[in-house]
Formats: C-alpha cells, structure tokens, sequence
C-alpha cells in the first residue's frame, strides 16, 4: 500500500544513491537524455515521482535513479520526491520488491538475477519458498 505522502522537494545533492539500493548494472543514459530533454522544455516527467526513504540524518534513494541523473543533466538543483520515514535497510527491500513495479524501464535479466540473490540471502526472505519470493518480486518463480 502507497502512503498519501505529499511529494517533497529535494536537493539533488541531499539525496544518496547508494548501489545496494540500485537493482540495475548501470544507468540507462539514452533514457536519461530523453527524460532530461522533457524537464529542459519545461514539462514534468510523468508517473510517480521517485522514493526516498529518511532516517534524520541521509536522504536514500529507493526508486527514482534515472529521475535523479535526468534532473542532474537538465541543470536542475532539485527533484520532487515522495520521502518516507525509514532507513538505508527499509530503501533497499523497497529497491528490491517495489521499485519499478508496473512503471519505468523494465528490468533486465541482471536486475531480476540481483533481485532474487538479494531475497535468498536476506534473513528475513531465506526461508520462504520460491513461489513467495517470485509473488514478492513479481518474478518468475524459476
């Protein structure tokens, strides 16, 4: 379930992206150049904006990398961004099992791979059967 947060503006430098809250390889520059074009005409990006989640002290990027790296080639000093309580460990299970569900670049076989490995590692997912974990990262269970 989404919490009704209302999105918040950020600085782009208050915001960390760190790679254990990143699913993908790597940032899909020709994507970052289409959307950067948009935020440049003026026009807002559509679909949610990204997931940040704050612990008091760091801004962790959950969702929203690409956003993050269009906005930063627009020129722009700040993001909109819907900002959750919660920790480096609660942005990286929401990378993990909701970002990019149902919207934005879908993911590649190394992402869902990432997904997956994550999930039979982590104490709290090891133990549950792969056809919970696959219902959990919207995956195939194979």
């Amino acid at each position: 379930m989404k919490p009704n947060n209302k999105p918040k503006m950020l600085k782009l430098t208050d915001v960390v992206l760190d790679p254990d809250c990143q699913t993908r390889r790597e940032i899909d520059q020709k994507h970052v150049e289409q959307m950067a074009a948009v935020i440049r005409d003026g026009e807002r990006l559509r679909g949610d904006p990204p997931v940040v989640f704050a612990d008091g002290r760091t801004n962790w990027m959950a969702d929203g990398f690409h956003r993050w790296h269009a906005h930063a080639e627009a020129g722009e000093k700040k993001i909109e961004c819907e900002v959750r309580n919660g920790t480096k460990t609660d942005a990286v299970e929401y990378a993990m099992t909701e970002a990019n569900r149902g919207h934005g670049l879908k993911l590649d076989e190394f992402a869902v791979s990432r997904k997956v490995d994550w999930a039979l590692t982590h104490p709290k997912w090891q133990f549950f059967s792969d056809h919970h974990i696959a219902s959990m990262l919207h995956c195939d269970h194979k």
